[in-house]
């Protein structure tokens, strides 16, 4: 009579087999993940600013992306900027709100905490000075990401970045 199963020496071998394959899977996972997530935030904040700016046209009156709390990082939010202090106050409409960012992502601008879109879609300071300037979004733990790039005439396009720029952040 012949038995059916396993081995215990069978078990093991397969077992260790499938655990080392896991274990050398498993990094690439979290890579393919972290720039998921990177690419995710560029698109959110891509749309966004998009969004802005149509606002900003159809309403005839500023309006803000604002970081929500010292970085990017934190979210943003849209709104009329009614009173032309690119802060929300408690009168002024909220349009969006974009939650926190994944801990794996860092999003990071060269021109401050708001982009400011007049009436007629430029991009603009309080000012009135123009305002232009990139996105960076690296996942921390590779040197790669992406960047966003606003024109003066408030216009936004995407770039794809690899290497340098992010390896400092």
């Amino acid at each position: 009579m012949q038995e059916k199963g396993f081995t215990l020496p069978e078990l093991l071998i397969t077992t260790t087999t499938a655990i080392l394959l896991i274990a050398m899977v498993f990094p690439s996972f979290q890579q393919i993940a972290a720039r998921w997530y990177t690419r995710s935030a560029l698109m959110e904040l891509h749309a966004s600013l998009n969004m802005a700016r149509q606002a900003a046209i159809s309403r005839r009156m500023p309006v803000v992306v604002r970081a929500t709390g010292n970085d990017w990082n934190s979210g943003w939010q849209i709104f009329a900027d009614t009173n032309n202090n690119a802060r929300l106050d408690s009168s002024e409409p909220l349009l969006y709100h974009q939650d926190a960012l994944p801990e794996s992502v860092y999003l990071h601008s060269n021109f401050g905490l708001y982009a400011r879109y007049r009436a007629n879609g430029r991009s603009g300071y309080i000012s009135g000075a123009f305002m232009a300037g990139t996105w960076l979004a690296c996942a921390r733990q590779q040197n790669s990401g992406g960047k966003l790039v606003m024109s003066y005439g408030g216009r936004v396009r995407s770039t794809r970045q690899i290497g340098q720029s992010c390896a400092g952040i």
